[in-house]
């Protein structure tokens, strides 16, 4: 691991990287969001993610359907508690 310290003479170099750490700067990688189902490791992306209408938790395109996910189906029966059909 290299790190230019110019300008910085007389300082020590974990003094350095603690400053930096603390700067938000550093080069940690993001973690992309995935698929909550079970055993789905598919990133959600734009193209590829869907909303369920039931639940609203974003899931893949594998997923989409409330039988493959799991659904929580206790907002669909609120809502139709005063239905007609």
């Amino acid at each position: 691991m290299s790190i230019e310290t110019t300008g910085h003479h007389g300082k020590d170099e974990k003094d350095v990287i603690e400053r930096h750490d603390k700067s938000g700067d550093s080069d940690q990688k993001k973690k992309k969001p995935t698929c909550p189902v079970r055993r789905c490791k598919e990133v959600l992306t734009f193209s590829n993610t869907s909303r369920c209408k039931t639940c609203q938790l974003n899931v893949c395109l594998k997923h989409r359907f409330p039988a493959d996910h799991a659904c929580k189906r206790e907002l669909l029966s609120c809502v139709c508690i005063n239905c007609s059909w």
